[in-house]
């Protein structure tokens, strides 16, 4: 789209929280670029399982395929996210590890 003053078109990224929540209402891989605790910078390909809230933050929890297993990612702490062609395979926490025990996971309901 070109802006209303003639420049250059807008080529910004979707945000991450859109790509994630079509990542997860599509059932996709997504490709993020995170930043853990430490600072470590890491790009990884998760499978989106449920986002969560803990103390006024937003979690992706997903499966991981760099660390090939459950992880919870600080939706703040990802830099960028971009949604891969592959389908996510359909994934319970029956078969993740569970959370860390300071986690209330709960189903999301819409009114």
């Amino acid at each position: 789209m070109t802006p209303p003053d003639g420049g250059e078109p807008d080529s910004a990224p979707a945000s991450v929280p859109a790509v994630l929540e079509e990542a997860m209402s599509a059932r996709r891989v997504v490709r993020l670029r995170y930043v853990d605790a430490d600072g470590t910078e890491t790009e990884r390909d998760v499978e989106p399982v449920a986002f969560t809230a803990v103390s006024l933050r937003w979690y992706l929890i997903g499966w991981c395929r760099l660390r090939n297993g459950a992880r919870v990612f600080r939706i703040d702490r990802i830099r960028r996210a971009a949604l891969l062609d592959e389908r996510a395979p359909e994934r319970g926490f029956d078969e993740m590890s569970p959370p860390p025990t300071d986690y209330v996971i709960r189903p999301l309901e819409l009114v």
